[in-house]
């Protein structure tokens, strides 16, 4: 017969798994989302830099 220190044991070590199997994913995402806000912040900065800055003497007349 499993003693219930076994089983306890057990349910407190799956317990300590899930906890870091959880953080890992936030961990994950909290990443994923840093670099999707990266990535849009060096978008714009390329449309900015490629955009030509109208003169108005290079406005059609």
């Amino acid at each position: 017969m499993i003693e219930l220190a076994v089983i306890e044991r057990a349910v407190i070590e799956r317990a300590v798994i899930e906890r870091a199997v959880i953080e890992r994913a936030v961990i994950e995402r909290a990443v994923i989302e840093r670099a999707v806000i990266e990535l849009a912040v060096i978008e714009r900065a390329v449309i900015e830099l490629v955009e030509i800055p109208q003169h108005p003497s290079a406005s059609p007349r």
